[in-house]
């Protein structure tokens, strides 16, 4: 999964990053939640179960918010610069 990621990340150019950035200037105000807990502790299920509403996005466990969201989107700190 981690090879599928780079690659796919790999063919990003600036050009695309700076495209969704303008696009994402006319979206309302998105909200934000973080569902995590124990293991088996039914955190999937509930993501699931939440994901299922058309308005809603999941993400899988693989550590994607973290690395390319938490900074910016909860600690309201100034975007990341754009990718070369």
């Amino acid at each position: 999964m981690w090879q599928r990621q780079a690659a796919v990340i790999g063919q990003l150019a600036t050009a695309d990053y700076q495209r969704w950035q303008a696009q994402a200037a006319s979206f309302p105000p998105a909200r934000l939640t973080v569902l995590a807990g124990h293991t088996r502790s039914g955190t999937t299920l509930l993501e699931q179960r939440l994901t299922a509403f058309p308005d809603a996005i999941g993400t899988d466990e693989s550590g994607v918010f973290n690395r390319e969201f938490a900074r910016t989107c909860c600690m309201n700190t100034p975007a990341l610069p754009l990718m070369p």
